[in-house]
């Protein structure tokens, strides 16, 4: 019986996997709700900029992108802890002409709610 139960675990994990592949990859940015909307929407597009020239975006084909907000850096530094955790690649912004605060964090991933309770911006 065990050994069933490890067979059929396997094969749950290996369908998991596959399902995975099979989905479209997304670019997620997380932006700061404490900006204004033009910074709001300056920092994302630095973001972006920066996770295509520097980031891994090898499985991204300029389909979905999700743009998520966080209330402030503190909120913001402790998803990237998060994506550190999770083992994914990302970049991040950091304003100059705001004493280098992060603004923005952008990666990629093919789960399609990573972070489900922060709110759409």
């Amino acid at each position: 019986m065990k050994k069933k139960n490890t067979i059929l675990k396997n094969l749950i994990k290996t369908y998991n996997n596959i399902e995975l592949e099979l989905q479209e990859s997304r670019l997620y940015v997380l932006i700061r709700n404490d900006l204004s909307k033009s910074q709001k929407i300056v920092q994302t597009a630095h973001a972006v900029a920066d996770l295509i020239l520097y980031g891994n975006k090898k499985d991204w084909n300029n389909g979905i992108i999700i743009c998520q907000k966080v209330r402030n850096e503190k909120e913001l530094l402790e998803y990237k802890d998060k994506l550190i955790d999770m083992k994914l690649d990302w970049v991040s912004f950091n304003e100059e002409d705001m004493s280098n605060q992060t603004t923005a964090i952008a990666f990629i991933s093919k789960k399609e709610k990573l972070f489900p309770e922060l709110p759409l911006t």
